[in-house]
């Protein structure tokens, strides 16, 4: 019958000493306790990092500081200080390129639909990078005086960029002033897809609906508006697609699709 119980585990021994007893059973329980008790080893060894494998095409493209660069050879264009297009010899760190890129020519597609669509009667022009104006102004010399300004601000229709969606509060400030003066504000999304690009129909904005695409993101909410934005579309043939990137980036559609596919091959 059981004499002796662990006061650890609560088993119960019949024996005080020797094997199997309780004395046996606690100097178990002590080792396992013990601070400098080795580990028995599983036999698979530890996981130890590796550094991310880049992979280059060629020797015009190279990583620094954690940066992948390409490097032109006058093959592509830039515009100098004077706004002419010379050879580009320029080092691109290939993501913030690329990004600049489908800004640039997301907002040249717009540029030159409007000049389409309104003619020589109509002054269009970017305004650059002012912080409050929307990107594209538009003058109609042929329309009443209230009629006659317009702006028209480019944005990505990306879920995952939630807040570059949407107007900045500077931004929509500066509309509500807009339209308190009869100029007319309107909003394009674009969605873009290995440097293709397609828009949605200028959104007119007004002092009710700028809240729906205006800081900050609410996620069902926000996302619930931006549905309705309806279809998206190609504005321009691939011929004047590489017009346009060779007129606002210098750079044609096959080298931003090349370092974009670098870009993408080489993500964490």
């Amino acid at each position: 019958m059981a004499k002796y119980r662990c006061k650890i585990c609560g088993r119960k021994f019949t024996k005080a000493e020797g094997k199997g007893s309780i004395k046996t059973h606690c100097a178990g329980h002590k080792a396992q306790a013990h601070p400098n008790r080795k580990k028995k080893s599983s036999g698979k060894k530890d996981k130890t990092k590796t550094a991310r494998r880049i992979s280059l095409p060629n020797k015009e493209y190279y990583p620094k500081n954690k940066v992948i660069y390409r490097k032109c050879k006058g093959i592509e264009k830039i515009r100098n200080e004077n706004d002419e297009l010379v050879p580009c010899y320029k080092e691109h760190g290939i993501s913030s390129f690329y990004a600049s890129g489908k800004i640039q020519v997301s907002e040249g597609i717009m540029e030159e639909w409007l000049k389409k669509k309104f003619g020589n009667t109509s002054l269009i022009f970017n305004t650059g990078s002012a912080k409050k104006l929307f990107d594209i102004g538009v003058y109609h010399s042929n329309k009443p005086k209230r009629k006659s300004m317009s702006f028209y601000e480019i944005k990505p229709r990306n879920s995952k960029r939630t807040n570059a969606q949407l107007l900045k509060k500077q931004q929509s400030d500066w509309a509500k002033k807009a339209m308190k003066m009869g100029i007319m504000v309107k909003l394009v999304f674009y969605k873009e897809d290995n440097f293709e690009f397609r828009h949605s129909k200028p959104i007119p904005l007004n002092m009710h609906n700028i809240k729906y695409y205006s800081l900050p993101y609410e996620h069902e909410k926000t996302e619930k508006n931006l549905k309705k934005i309806g279809q998206f579309r190609k504005l321009f043939n691939d011929k004047k697609l590489k017009d346009i990137s060779e007129y606002y980036t210098g750079h044609s559609v096959k080298f931003m699709r090349e370092i974009k596919k670098v870009r993408e091959k080489n993500k964490k």
